[in-house]
């Protein structure tokens, strides 16, 4: 306990400025963000249920300033639902081209050039209201996600890679602890930092909500479920990040593990892609990895398919969903063990390159390679050839040898002040 609190007392005299800054800046625009989103979605629900009315020949008429709440819905619902059964708003919201015969789409088409106005403000005022009375996500995690993303981007970088840029790293190694340790207390100091912004930021958002005219989100709202999500999620990006440039060198090296990280499958993908396109002159899909795994854990729904698929690629299949956080704390949780396993490999004369280890290195390096090459090859196939050429491995080899030189160089540079 006293070497975290000497851990934190350094990296708050060392970051601290960045870190008020940057939390500053996020609660600002998340407030500012969460503000603006509020006001169009109540000027958009209340625009589109006066066209309902409209349509209904109701008479009535809502003004900026009324309250939606559940008197509201319990109102517009009914009408909602007569014009629905009106307009046959099921029918046609759900029609499908493929099985429909050719009368059927003469008949959907005629219809929907008479009526579709109609049927966009059903399918609207659905839309908003469901949002609304469902309490969406949308109303809580959004902004806060997004603002929280920068902030644990920002403290990845200032207790990582970001120490390489002066004689500060050597000099920390002075310190009365091991890598490991020092490692470990900057994920717990992180994840502090992160449940501060989190709690914050959550109660920036119910403030936002207290004094707008969404009566109905004030009541039962989801806000401690989705305040523990963004944690969650957060200190999931965070532990990644963190991860991956305890691993680099330097800012660059950072980005570039960080990237290879989170879609490494995706990398694989574009260059396997690549390489199809210039040998036969064609890619196949049905060979890739994200191929294989929407066939074999097929996005439906199910809790373990949800969690696999967001572990395998991150970067694709991640959203705000309860399973696709748990799936992404367990993949931050691969990325530290495989850190954490190897950091006191790490040397301390290797600091300022790209990457600190040397295996690592040797894969990131193959990877950027072929990547690039096949991607230049790609480019230039399709600017000169339509197909296959032998010429496609003639330029492949050039660019493979161009890019080892390169990247040679650029592994081998030290970025220190």
């Amino acid at each position: 306990m006293r070497d975290f609190k000497k851990e934190i007392k350094i990296l708050s005299r060392r970051n601290g400025f960045w870190i008020i800054l940057v939390l500053a800046v996020s609660l600002l625009f998340s407030g500012l963000f969460q503000t603006k989103s509020l006001d169009e979605s109540y000027r958009s629900l209340i625009q589109t249920t006066n066209t309902l009315n409209k349509m209904a020949k109701t008479g009535i008429k809502y003004d900026k300033d009324v309250k939606i709440d559940k008197k509201f819905f319990q109102d517009n619902d009914i009408i909602f639902e007569k014009m629905a059964k009106k307009y046959k708003y099921e029918e046609n919201i759900g029609f499908d081209y493929e099985k429909a015969s050719p009368d059927e789409i003469d008949k959907y088409e005629e219809f929907h050039l008479k009526y579709g106005e109609y049927i966009s403000t059903l399918d609207q005022y659905k839309y908003l209201s469901q949002e609304a009375k469902g309490k969406s996500n949308n109303f809580y995690f959004s902004y806060i996600s997004v603002m929280g993303i920068v902030v644990a981007i920002v403290l990845g970088v200032l207790f990582s890679s970001m120490e390489h840029a002066t004689s500060y790293y050597e000099f920390a190694r002075t310190y009365p602890w091991t890598k490991k340790k020092d490692f470990l207390m900057k994920i717990c100091f992180g994840f502090m930092i992160i449940l501060g912004f989190v709690i914050l930021s959550s109660a920036l958002n119910y403030m936002i909500l207290k004094t707008s005219n969404f009566e109905i989100l004030k009541t039962g709202t989801r806000q401690i479920p989705e305040t523990i999500k963004g944690f969650g999620m957060l200190s999931a990006i965070y532990l990644a990040i963190l991860s991956a440039g305890f691993m680099a060198g330097n800012i660059l090296g950072h980005f570039g593990l960080t990237v290879m990280t989170f879609g490494f499958l995706d990398i694989l993908d574009g260059i396997t892609g690549n390489i199809s396109q210039i040998t036969l002159g064609y890619s196949d899909y049905n060979r890739t990895f994200a191929y294989l795994i929407n066939e074999k854990i097929t996005d439906n729904g199910n809790p373990i398919n949800t969690i696999l698929r967001v572990i395998l690629r991150p970067l694709t299949n991640f959203d705000t969903t309860k399973f696709a956080v748990i799936g992404l704390i367990l993949f931050s949780l691969i990325v530290f063990s495989i850190s954490f396993s190897l950091i006191e490999k790490t040397k301390t004369e290797n600091s300022g390159k790209m990457v600190l280890l040397k295996p690592i290195e040797n894969l990131a390096k193959i990877l950027v390679i072929i990547l690039f090459a096949s991607t230049g090859t790609t480019i230039f196939q399709s600017s000169i050839f339509e197909g296959f050429s032998i010429m496609n491995f003639v330029v492949f080899g050039i660019l493979i040898f161009v890019f080892t030189k390169i990247f040679n160089i650029l592994f081998k540079l030290k970025l220190k002040v």
